[in-house]
């Protein structure tokens, strides 16, 4: 159960474009699973912080946060975030919700393979998929970096993007993360690591609570498509099981897993959904979800594992609160 004391409310001032399978430590983790007893959550293949952890992730999140005082602040945004002409260089903002400035932002520096546009989509002209036997995983470099950065609120260096993947059920419940004890038949995360850190690994090992960043956003069926566009190539391309990424030399557009300018989210210190359940991330939860056509989704419901048969219903449980705190952050 949340309690008052438990929830920070941030209010969202200007979104303007944006939007693990890691097998670190001792333990066996290539071996862990989702829904065999001798290797899932319960067993020793999620051993370690999966079991000792007091920062662990996924987690059930409130669905009516509590709100603050108010205050008063001004913005400023420059031309490199603002290109559409839509928002004036100062703004004036005033609420009886407390408020805090806010920009959470995705942008590609210098480099021809990605582009951007008044649209302010976010797409590569290849990429890399594989299915590591615990899910689909797309990088838009042959490791797990690329020239794509996210800035935002209490981030204070840029963050790389390292990779997008999934999670679902075999139902309508496949989320990882749940709003007031209701999930969403699918998940997609896209991980980014700080650029403080030489690469994915290193921040990884570092035990920094805010050494990743990732962005959790929700998937389900409907008649408004709005996430085909990046999902259908990324379904028209699901490899056979192979531990070497598959290079697909075509465009895909990640923009449609990016938040829309009036999204809400939910932020939280959190760990790895997956063994070694690092706890080194800092989550950000779109509270909306995308709409996908159902046969999307049951393509994911067929990948393999290792032993042929299907992956199947690949989310974790989720975990105790404890006295972390919980932002809700809305645009106005």
């Amino acid at each position: 159960m949340f309690s008052p004391n438990s929830i920070q409310v941030v209010v969202f001032l200007n979104l303007i474009c944006t939007t693990l399978s890691l097998d670190d430590g001792k333990i066996n983790y290539e071996r862990f699973c989702y829904e065999d007893k001798s290797c899932g959550p319960d067993s020793e293949d999620w051993g370690g912080l999966c079991k000792t952890g007091r920062q662990q992730s996924p987690i059930d999140l409130p669905a009516f946060p509590f709100y603050r005082h108010a205050r008063r602040v001004y913005l400023d945004f420059n031309d490199q975030y603002c290109n559409d002409g839509k928002f004036d260089s100062k703004i004036k903002f005033s609420s009886d919700l407390k408020v805090q400035v806010d920009l959470f932002l995705f942008v590609i520096l210098n480099d021809s393979t990605y582009t951007t546009n008044n649209s302010k989509t976010l797409f590569s002209l290849e990429f890399w998929i594989v299915d590591n036997g615990h899910t689909i995983q797309v990088t838009l470099e042959s490791e797990l970096t690329s020239s794509a950065r996210m800035y935002g609120y209490e981030q204070s260096s840029p963050y790389i993007f390292a990779q997008i993947h999934f999670h679902w059920g075999n139902d309508s419940v496949g989320s990882e993360h749940s709003i007031n004890k209701e999930f969403y038949p699918m998940e997609a995360h896209l991980v980014h690591y700080s650029s403080k850190y030489a690469n994915f690994s290193a921040a990884v090992a570092s035990g920094d609570p805010t050494a990743l960043a990732v962005i959790a956003v929700f998937i389900t069926e409907g008649y408004y498509w709005s996430g085909d566009s990046g999902l259908e190539t990324i379904v028209a391309n699901i490899p056979k099981l192979n531990a070497t990424p598959t290079h697909i030399p075509e465009r895909i557009d990640l923009s449609t897993f990016l938040p829309d300018e009036d999204a809400h989210f939910y932020r939280y210190l959190g760990s790895l959904t997956t063994p070694a359940c690092n706890e080194v991330v800092q989550w950000t939860v779109v509270k909306h979800p995308i709409y996908v056509r159902p046969s999307l989704l049951n393509k994911f419901r067929r990948v393999k594992r290792s032993d042929h048969r299907r992956i199947g219903a690949n989310f974790r449980p989720t975990q105790e609160l404890g006295d972390r705190i919980v932002q809700y952050l809305a645009k106005k």
